[in-house]
């Protein structure tokens, strides 16, 4: 694990290195007991990962969704909703440079 900005901990990175790797599990196979009607994501630029990984939950349950979409994942993530036949409006909010 990584943290590229130490003052925003809630950035933290996973990424595997030398020493081996992790597991990864859909959201789909480890949801799919469980009914959403509202799915909040904040997941550092890993955003459209996450919705192709909840593509079963989010066709089954149709949750409203809040989603914050990196500048540069915005083309992928809109061509990820469309496909996906989700209706959603966006409003876009210029970055924010935190304070240190």
């Amino acid at each position: 694990m990584t943290i590229p900005q130490a003052f925003n901990v809630a950035g933290a990175q996973f990424a595997a290195d030398a020493s081996g790797g992790f597991r990864i599990v859909t959201g789909d196979k480890l949801l799919s007991h469980l009914r959403f009607d509202f799915i909040k994501l904040d997941v550092e630029g890993m955003e459209c990962e996450v919705i192709e990984g909840l593509r079963e939950t989010i066709a089954r349950d149709q949750p409203a969704m809040f989603i914050e979409v990196w500048n540069e994942n915005v083309p992928r993530f809109d061509a990820l909703m469309e496909e996906l036949g989700d209706q959603f409006s966006c409003e876009a909010k210029e970055a924010v440079t935190p304070c240190v």
